[in-house]
């Protein structure tokens, strides 16, 4: 008996024209389009890293009259994150690299939104992300922090009794207090957004010799109100200080206002950066400084910074020392105390004066460059010690003397 054979079993289905053309259609597309992806993709190597980097470094080397140089660049579209980079990147000192290297990262570069930076091209400025740089490297001159001699006072126009001073609504001149307003000065162009900086080195030379080197600079700023600038900022001033900051900077008021955590900073590197940049200072410091203080103060030149800056909060003194002149007036200097503007009060501080034992406690005004008020015991002093002060002793005159004082 033999079984029915369903429906369909053994037969061929019918051949349809119209689906093997669309099949082939679409075998052709997929290869062409896989073909323009590639070409693509080849064309889009070379922009990038034969003509991109040799446009660029021709470009920046004319604009900035240095010499300039990276070793490749990278571009992406896409992703969660797009952006442009350059690896390696170096800016002359001079004319060529002969003359020493100004400024070096590792990498740097751009991160951007892709779509605002298509539709609004022009607006380009609103689609930056970030600015991060990587292990920087900036090498700048004593000089460059130096005033300029100031401009020599111009004899006023006579004036007739009725005639009353001219002032336009942009005068320097405050027109209640009489003073000088600060003015913006020109600034370099700054991408106004956040900035990134890891593993940064700032030298500050004087000619070939090294004066300070800050290293390990670290950074997170917002640079989206320039000239003011926000962030957080740590280094590490050679060969051991280490100081972080949280606080804004206005580069065309010149001024700043931050809270300072300091470890061992060194002060008579201070005190010798200070000296070379004016030699007119008489006074010699030392020794190792710890702080938790807030500062606010101003730059318009170094001077300044040092007496226009004013903060409050603790401040610890190891390892002290004072020389005027070139001849030692303290040393093994202790203390303790708080910084109230520029006042100092001192709780405690010990050590030695003139090969005395100092104890005392006191204020120091003007942080430090002005009056020095003390009360305490000054024991076993020796009369020779003096003769450093006071070349006129005789040296027939020996001793020791204490005493106290306030």
């Amino acid at each position: 008996m033999l079984l029915a054979q369903p429906e369909g079993l053994g037969r061929y289905p019918p051949f349809d024209w119209r689906v093997a053309a669309r099949e082939h259609w679409l075998a052709v597309l997929g290869a062409l389009g896989a073909a323009g992806l590639a070409v693509l993709w080849i064309v889009w190597t070379i922009l990038v890293h034969d003509v991109l980097p040799h446009v660029l470094q021709t470009r920046l080397s004319a604009a900035l009259e240095r010499e300039v140089a990276f070793r490749s660049v990278s571009l992406s579209l896409f992703g969660g994150s797009p952006g442009f980079f350059v690896y390696d990147f170096k800016l002359a000192r001079g004319r060529t690299f002969k003359e020493g290297v100004l400024v070096a990262a590792k990498e740097a570069g751009i991160r951007y939104k892709l779509l605002p930076l298509v539709f609004h091209p022009t607006r380009w400025q609103n689609a930056l992300r970030r600015v991060e740089l990587m292990e920087p490297f900036l090498a700048l001159d004593v000089a460059t922090f130096q005033a300029a001699p100031a401009p020599r006072a111009r004899k006023p126009a006579a004036a007739g009794p009725t005639a009353a001073p001219r002032q336009s609504s942009g005068s320097a001149l405050s027109s209640v207090e009489g003073q000088a307003a600060p003015v913006a000065s020109a600034l370099p162009p700054l991408p106004r957004t956040f900035m990134t900086i890891k593993g940064g080195t700032f030298i500050l030379m004087r000619g070939q010799e090294t004066v300070a080197e800050i290293r390990k600079l670290s950074a997170d700023l917002d640079l989206r109100d320039v000239p003011r600038i926000v962030g957080h900022l740590k280094f590490t001033l050679a060969p051991e200080a280490v100081i972080a900051a949280d606080g804004y900077c206005h580069l065309g008021l010149r001024n700043f206002s931050a809270e300072l955590e300091i470890d061992r900073l060194d002060l008579g590197q201070l005190s010798d950066i200070a000296r070379q940049i004016d030699r007119s200072w008489p006074v010699a410091v030392g020794g190792f400084l710890n702080a938790n203080v807030k500062v606010q103060g101003g730059f318009m030149t170094f001077k300044e910074l040092v007496t226009e800056t004013a903060g409050n909060g603790r401040l610890r003194l190891a390892g002290g020392r004072v020389a005027v002149q070139g001849s030692p007036l303290m040393s093994d200097l202790e203390a303790e105390g708080q910084l109230d503007g520029r006042r100092i009060t001192l709780d405690r501080m010990g050590g030695r004066v003139l090969s005395g034992t100092l104890q005392a406690a006191g204020s120091l005004n003007n942080l430090g460059l002005g009056a020095l008020r003390l009360a305490g015991t000054l024991d076993q002093v020796p009369v020779a010690a003096l003769r450093a002060l006071s070349p006129a002793l005789p040296d027939t005159l020996t001793g020791e003397f204490s005493f106290q004082f306030s």
